[in-house]
């Protein structure tokens, strides 16, 4: 968390809200502290720490080929998203 400031290539975090394992609120802090070129988060409702792809699958593998395609500055239009299942 104390690097993540110094970090000078794109950030695109994606974070369960119900991670057991990592709280939530990291998520969070990580995506605040990021100078690197950051992309809008990806927040998984009822995601937990290892599920995530199962839980939002599609919007999941769409967002993540986006950002390391190089087109993640696609994902900004959005703002933060919110996968709800």
């Amino acid at each position: 968390m104390d690097k993540i400031g110094k970090v000078q290539c794109p950030v695109y975090v994606v974070h369960g809200m119900k991670d057991e394992i990592v709280p939530f609120w990291h998520g969070e802090d990580l995506q605040k502290k990021c100078k690197s070129p950051n992309y809008e988060p990806f927040w998984v409702e009822n995601g937990g720490h290892n599920n995530l792809e199962i839980i939002a699958r599609q919007p999941f593998f769409n967002n993540f080929m986006k950002f390391s395609d190089g087109e993640a500055s696609s994902l900004a239009d959005y703002g933060p998203q919110l996968h709800v299942k």
